[in-house]
């Protein structure tokens, strides 16, 4: 007989562990990221924050081993939810009602639905037993709270903060146990290269649309010089929109190589855990 399983309260304990991994790892980086503001300024010196930082990342290896293995079961209950709420809706009366009024058949043909049955679920006299026996009553408003969770938890760790972590993960594990099992890395990465891609791809085209700003810029930058050198705007004048306009000019370079440091850190990163695996040898 099938293992009958309550879906909510299922997910409500995962996420309470997977909240408690993310609060554990989102913690310490922000403490090594105040030790690298305590070193720029110089008020510690290189060894402090190398011994600080390798301390933190040896207090962060099971959270993020955690982590990563939560992560991959947040997408599955995530898709688990949306079929839920997705078909409740459809079979509700007016799709938005709190409550269903009438229980509903989540079971039917597909295995995959199974674990939406009720535990206490009985079947109707004279009705034939089977592994799941009745359909479930669930609340609607309580389903679309859970998934906006499972949708806020997994955006607290970026995707550049996770190849990082997994890039140090390898490093320490694997000069700790050399003949350590990287199969299960190896799909950690590739969840995170694809989702790196899309992201880069989107910082590819900010860059384009910032690089075309920097260009506009600087011939009205040009064309106020040109203005004040025959006359039509008088000194004051000038100064303000000189002002204004370089301003909003460093403001783009500034934006503009945070974001080529980003790319360059981490397809780095990515590059560094590849070798680390395996998957690729620099020439």
């Amino acid at each position: 007989m099938s293992q009958q399983v309550d879906v909510i309260s299922e997910i409500k304990n995962f996420v309470d562990h997977y909240r408690e991994c993310v609060d554990n790892i989102v913690n310490t980086l922000r403490r090594l990221k105040d030790a690298e503001q305590l070193l720029a300024r110089e008020e510690i010196s290189r060894n402090v924050y190398d011994s600080l930082r390798m301390e933190y990342f040896t207090q962060l290896m099971p959270y993020i081993e955690r982590y990563f293995k939560l992560k991959s079961r947040l997408r599955e209950y995530k898709d688990r939810l949306q079929v839920l709420l997705t078909r409740l809706k459809l079979e509700s009366n007016k799709g938005s009602t709190s409550r269903i009024a009438s229980a509903i058949n989540l079971y039917r043909i597909d295995s995959r639905y199974r674990f939406l049955a009720s535990k206490s679920a009985k079947p109707a006299e004279g009705e034939a037993s089977s592994p799941i026996k009745s359909p479930a009553k669930f609340n609607i408003s309580e389903i679309e709270a859970m998934l906006n969770e499972l949708v806020r938890l997994e955006s607290r760790i970026d995707v550049m903060n996770e190849i990082s972590l997994l890039e140090e993960y390898l490093s320490i594990s694997i000069k700790r146990n050399p003949n350590l099992d990287k199969s299960e890395w190896e799909q950690y990465l590739k969840t995170v290269m694809d989702r790196w891609s899309e992201v880069k791809s989107s910082y590819l085209r900010r860059l384009e649309d910032l690089e075309a700003k920097l260009n506009e810029l600087s011939d009205a930058i040009r064309e106020n010089e040109i203005r004040f050198a025959v006359g039509e705007y008088d000194h004051d004048t000038y100064n303000e929109r000189r002002i204004a306009l370089e301003k909003r000019l460093n403001a783009i370079k500034d934006e503009i190589e945070t974001i080529q440091r980003n790319i360059e850190s981490t397809d780095l990163r990515i590059l560094r855990s590849l070798e680390l695996l395996g998957g690729v040898k620099r020439g």
